[in-house]
C-alpha cells in the first residue's frame, strides 16, 4: 500500500462526516462512493488507485449491499477473517496479513464517514494490524558517503548526477525519474519538484463496472500537495549540474537527456546497484538509503525537523518525526567532507 514513505490515508474525515439523517438507510456501497470522491482530492493518484482497487475488489463484492445501520461487529470480523482464509482473486487461498491490514484501514477510514462505532478502530477487537516488523531506517556510513560522493563527482553524467541529487536533497526515486531539465533553476540554486513517475492502474469511471483500465506514468502534483515543492540547491551542486545541463534543450527528461519516455524507477534502481561495485560499496546498500542518509546528514548538522519534513515532501512533521526521531540515537552522525553539497532547505 505504501510507495517509498508516504502513500497516506487521509488523517481524518471530520470535515465530511454525514449526519445521522443523511446516512440513514445508506449501504456500504453508497458510503464508499462518497468516501472515494472525498479522498480523491486529498491524496495522490497512486494512493487513490490503491484505495479504489481495494474498495472495488474486496469491500464492495462482500459488503456493498449491506445497510450501514445494520452492519455489526461480527459482519466486519467475518469479512476480514474470510479475506485471510480465501481472499485471493484467483481463488488459490487467502490474502497476506499485510494486504488484509490495508483492507482493514480503508474500511475503517470509510466507515468513519458515517461515525460507525469509531471506538472499534482503537480497541483492536475487529480491525486487523499488519504483522510485518517496522522497517529499519538504514543509512550509509560517513566513509560510504565520502566514497560515493567522490566517485559520482569524478564520473559525472546524468545518471550519476541523479544519485547525487537523491543523496543531497532527499528527493524520491519516483520524482528524480520524472524531472525535466526545465525543473532546474540553477541561477537561483533551486529545483522544482512538480511530478512523480508512477505506474498506476486507473478506472475511467468508478461507477462503470466495464470501464477500461489505462496506465498513467507521469503524475503531476497539485499545488496543494506536499510533494509539490521547491528545493534549494547548494551552489557547489548547482555548478556540477550546470556542466550537464548547459547544452540541453530544457524539455528533456533529466536522467535521459531526451524528450522521449522517462527512465523507469526500476531501471534506475538497477543502475544504482550496478554502480555500487565501482565505488567500493557493498550490494547491501539500497537506493532508498540515499534518502535516509540525507535526513541523517540534515539532522546531524542541526537542521530543523520541520524544514526536513517539507524537503522530503512529507504530509506532516509527525510523519518525519515518527520515521527519524530515533535515528541520531541509534546511528553515528555523519559529517562528510563534501558537506558543502548539503543544502536541504525548502524554498516553498
Amino acid at each position: 500500500m505504501k510507495d517509498e514513505d508516504e502513500q497516506r490515508m487521509p488523517e481524518e474525515n471530520g470535515s465530511c462526516v454525514l449526519g445521522d439523517q443523511l446516512h440513514k438507510g445508506m449501504t456500504v456501497r453508497g458510503v464508499f462512493e462518497l468516501w472515494l470522491a472525498a479522498v480523491r482530492k486529498e491524496v495522490n493518484a497512486a494512493s487513490y488507485a490503491n484505495y479504489e482497487r481495494i474498495v472495488r475488489r474486496h469491500i464492495l463484492p462482500c459488503l456493498g449491499e449491506a445497510v450501514v445501520d445494520y452492519l455489526t461487529v461480527a459482519d466486519i470480523r467475518d469479512f476480514l477473517d474470510e479475506r485471510l482464509r480465501s481472499g485471493r482473486m484467483d481463488g488459490k487461498g487467502g490474502l497476506s496479513r499485510k494486504t488484509v491490514a490495508d483492507i482493514s484501514r480503508v474500511l475503517n477510514a470509510g466507515l468513519k464517514l458515517v461515525n460507525w462505532d469509531p471506538d472499534l478502530s482503537h480497541g483492536g477487537r475487529v480491525f486487523v494490524k499488519s504483522m510485518h516488523p517496522k522497517r529499519d531506517t538504514d543509512t550509509l556510513t560517513d566513509r560510504q558517503v565520502a566514497a560515493l560522493t567522490e566517485y559520482l563527482t569524478e564520473n559525472l553524467d546524468r545518471s550519476n548526477a541523479g544519485f547525487l541529487l537523491c543523496l543531497y536533497t532527499g528527493i524520491k526515486l519516483s520524482e528524480i525519474c520524472a524531472l525535466r531539465d526545465s525543473d532546474f533553476l540553477l541561477e537561483e540554486d533551486r529545483l522544482q519538484v512538480r511530478r512523480t513517475l508512477q505506474r498506476v492502474t486507473m478506472r475511467q469511471s468508478y461507477g462503470d463496472p466495464d470501464g477500461t483500465e489505462g496506465r498513467q506514468d507521469t503524475v503531476a502534483y497539485d499545488p496543494g500537495d506536499s510533494g509539490y515543492r521547491d528545493l534549494a540547491l547548494a551552489t557547489g551542486l548547482s555548478m556540477l549540474l550546470w556542466t550537464l545541463l548547459r547544452c540541453g534543450n530544457g524539455t528533456a527528461y533529466f536522467l535521459t537527456g531526451t524528450d522521449d519516455q522517462p527512465l523507469g524507477p526500476r531501471t534506475y534502481q538497477y543502475r544504482f546497484q550496478s554502480m555500487l561495485s565501482s565505488c567500493g560499496l557493498p550490494q547491501t546498500v539500497n537506493f532508498h538509503m540515499l534518502r535516509h542518509t540525507f535526513a541523517l546528514m540534515w539532522m546531524s548538522s542541526g537542521g530543523e525537523l520541520g524544514v526536513l519534513s517539507r524537503a522530503l515532501g512529507h504530509g506532516s512533521v509527525k510523519t518525519t518525526q515518527a520515521r527519524y526521531e530515533g535515528l541520531l540515537q541509534t546511528v553515528e552522525p555523519i559529517a562528510p567532507d563534501h558537506a558543502k553539497l548539503i543544502c536541504p532547505s525548502t524554498v516553498r
